[in-house]
């Protein structure tokens, strides 16, 4: 038992991108894969289906078509006379990854 790691649980369970191994901010654009829940980058994910030459995406980690792609949308435009000030709204979508 004395070769084993204690690993905090922050450290293995953060949002890493599988691509690049940088952080993935989840208030961002990413995707995931529903089936082995890792996550990716957008750009990676694209990076990655045009090297395999594929016009369909699979997952990296478990080769699952079963991708998501997170998508945030932000505007600021809505005007709310209410307060007179103008408030940015956040709308978050999910959408089939291909």
């Amino acid at each position: 038992m004395d070769n084993y790691t204690i690993m905090k649980k922050e450290s293995y369970m953060k949002d890493e991108c599988l691509i690049c191994f940088y952080d993935i901010d989840i208030e961002c654009t990413y995707v995931k894969c529903h089936t082995c829940k890792k996550k990716f980058h957008e750009h990676c994910m694209n990076t990655w289906k045009d090297m395999q030459n594929k016009t369909f995406s699979v997952c990296v980690h478990c080769s699952e078509n079963n991708l998501q792609l997170h998508k945030t949308v932000i505007s600021c435009c809505c005007w709310l006379p209410v307060f007179k000030r103008k408030q940015t709204r956040i709308k978050k979508d999910v959408i089939v990854y291909k």
